[in-house]
């Protein structure tokens, strides 16, 4: 049934815990690419 509510989602709490380290990581991978540009001699 396409477009349909197949009902309320369920929240997961393990599901949250790897989607809030998985964006944790992300963060911390473009902050040190970020320092790294700028620590870069010219």
């Amino acid at each position: 049934m396409r477009g349909k509510s197949s009902g309320n989602l369920q929240f997961d709490l393990e599901i949250e815990k790897t989607a809030k380290a998985n964006r944790k990581a992300a963060r911390e991978a473009r902050q040190t690419a970020r320092l790294a540009i700028l620590e870069q001699p010219s």
